[in-house]
């Protein structure tokens, strides 16, 4: 009984370790944490979509992080309907996109996340990184 117990505590700490903790703003104190974090070759005019787990009570970020001067980030989310929830396009001068993403249902979810190039051209390489945290709704 006790072997169990102690393995089972082994465990759980183990499996805790996994989360990533992010600060995203020091002045606030619930603690963000990872959900999804991705290295991405994208290509301009293309568009990627997930499917997500989202719990009431939670706030989420999404972030796409390219690096490339010139394109529009877009993120979108939808709810499994395909009713739009939440949009925005980043404008050309930034190199990084932020969606925060407030959930009133529990459920899973769609986000479709790329870039474009306001001149129309299409197909270029580049490297991004996809990322999606959360936390406690405070």
């Amino acid at each position: 009984m006790i072997r169990k117990l102690f393995l089972l505590m082994f465990l759980s700490m183990g499996l805790s370790a996994f989360a990533q903790k992010k600060e995203v703003n020091p002045n606030i104190d619930a603690e963000w944490r990872f959900i999804r974090s991705q290295q991405m070759e994208l290509l301009s005019g293309s568009f990627y979509s997930y499917e997500f787990p989202a719990e009431k009570g939670y706030d989420y970020i999404f972030n796409l992080d390219h690096k490339q001067q010139g394109l529009y980030a877009v993120i979108s989310v939808y709810d499994l309907q395909e009713r739009l929830v939440q949009q925005t396009t980043q404008p050309v001068s930034n190199e990084s996109a932020d969606l925060n993403f407030d959930v009133e249902v529990s459920g899973t979810y769609k986000v479709i996340v790329g870039l474009t190039d306001p001149n129309g051209k299409k197909g270029d390489k580049l490297p991004g990184q996809f990322s999606l945290i959360r936390r406690i709704k405070i």
